[in-house]
């Protein structure tokens, strides 16, 4: 008798769709890499995209439903200490961080992790990837 070969079984660590969720006339799309927040960014905008702004505690219910991992998000202080904003210019509401953050000192990077924000040295071995934004 021949015995069949079995299947190759690959067991990721993260699972994510491969293609662009659409939610409030956008579409997103985590994406799983060790990249850095900057790193990440250039990935976006090569694709046309974005980091994700997130802008509403209805975007962040979305964005929660998403990915359960921590992922970059497209919010910095890196241009002024405290002073937190979207790559766009707009400013991050404060009810979206968690309640530690931001904690004021050189976490120059916002990542989502469970619907909240949460401030990261980047790079940073706890961020898994992140999510681009198309409007």
């Amino acid at each position: 008798s021949t015995s069949k070969p079995r299947p190759r079984t690959i067991t990721p660590k993260i699972i994510l769709a491969a293609c662009g969720v659409k939610y409030n006339g956008h579409t997103y799309l985590a994406i799983a890499s060790s990249v850095n927040c900057k790193e990440a960014n250039a990935m976006c905008k090569k694709m046309g995209g974005h980091l994700v702004y997130i802008e509403t505690a209805e975007e962040m219910s979305f964005i929660k439903e998403l990915t359960p991992f921590s992922f970059w998000v497209g919010a910095t202080d890196e241009h002024k200490e405290g002073d937190w904003r979207w790559l766009n210019g707009k400013p991050v509401k404060k009810t979206l961080w968690n309640s530690q953050d931001p904690s004021g000192d050189t976490q120059d990077y916002a990542n989502h992790l469970k619907g909240e924000l949460w401030d990261a040295p980047s790079p940073h071995k706890d961020v898994y990837g992140f999510i681009c934004e198309w409007e």
